[in-house]
């Protein structure tokens, strides 16, 4: 995530480059923004869109509706704090559609979709009418991407406490899935495994996919054989490292040719 301020307020290239260089990769890429002020989302917005594709290019834009930490939630009171004011939340995505639109329109680049990254819900708030509630106020977004858990904010949980402690509710994700076919959703919570995450799929036709976080940081070489799993070739093209050795040299290189770019 990064705060819609930074990008505004750092316009200088090279700090510009920092918060959204992304490299010359063909993966889909997502900014993921944070922020409660509709109008630094819509401008953060147009300038991370009308600098495509000089910082790589972008998929989808996303407002933060998630993060439980005191530093987001409580003093800067965005993140999951937002799920408690779904009005806003409509507002921001109103808005950020309206800077990527004026970014799109005037420099002719490409698109990225504009979605939401929320909770089931916060505190005593988590039961499922709750959650499809906060969705059906928010109609300016297709794009729903669910931490199946609700987010404690009246007590003094730490972060981590909030990725372990509240439980997961797969299937109020899943029923959304199933009960708005005209949105896009998907899962997020508890993927630790390769299995873990294909599993969801399985589960629920109208699941649209899952998103991964530390699962993949903490064993990144399992993730390796996604693709082969199901049966398409590789997303990076052919190429890729076969094995550790190989990843470790195409990293190096990477990290080399950024260094060099920087002037580090």
């Amino acid at each position: 995530m990064i705060n819609a301020g930074a990008i505004i307020n750092n316009p200088e290239p090279h700090l510009q480059r920092r918060f959204l260089y992304n490299g010359p990769t063909p993966l889909p890429t997502v900014l993921q923004l944070g922020g409660s002020d509709p109008d630094k989302l819509e401008e953060a917005a147009y300038m991370a869109t009308v600098q495509q594709p000089a910082m790589g290019v972008l998929s989808e834009i996303n407002l933060n509706c998630g993060c439980p930490s005191d530093k987001v939630a409580g003093k800067g009171q965005f993140g999951a704090r937002l799920m408690q004011d779904p009005s806003t939340v409509e507002e921001c995505v109103v808005a950020m559609k309206r800077g990527v639109d004026l970014a799109v329109s005037s420099a002719g680049v490409g698109r990225p979709t504009v979605s939401v990254k929320c909770r089931i819900g916060t505190d005593e708030h988590d039961s499922y009418d709750d959650f499809a509630s906060f969705v059906e106020a928010v109609p300016s977004c297709g794009t729903f991407h669910v931490h199946a858990r609700s987010a404690i904010l009246d007590k003094n949980f730490s972060p981590a406490d909030n990725r372990n402690i509240p439980p997961l509710h797969p299937e109020y994700v899943y029923r959304l899935a199933s009960d708005r076919p005209d949105l896009r959703v998907t899962l997020n919570g508890g993927l630790t495994t390769l299995p873990a995450a294909l599993s969801p799929l399985g589960a629920c036709s109208s699941l649209d996919g899952v998103m991964v976080g530390r699962g993949i940081v903490a064993n990144p070489w399992e993730w390796s054989y996604l693709d082969a799993v199901l049966g398409r070739p590789p997303a990076g093209g052919a190429g890729l490292p076969k094995n550790r050795r190989e990843l470790v040299a195409a990293y190096a290189s990477y990290a080399r040719g950024v260094e060099e770019e920087e002037g580090a």
